[in-house]
């Protein structure tokens, strides 16, 4: 039987670049923090990142 909720997307092809000049600030240095900042700076957005604890993940 199938889950009629499921469904299938397919992931973006390529980075592509965020017009203009953007700045975002990425609170939480863990995996999803880390992930988000490095997602956007791939894309040329100027990320700053902050944790509260002294070391990253």
């Amino acid at each position: 039987m199938r889950d009629s909720r499921r469904v299938r997307v397919e992931a973006p092809g390529g980075h592509e670049r965020v017009p203009g000049r953007k700045r975002v600030a990425v609170v939480g240095g863990g995996i999803a923090g880390l992930t988000a900042a490095t997602a956007l700076a791939e894309r040329g957005v100027e990320v700053e990142l902050f944790e509260r604890e002294p070391y990253w993940g």
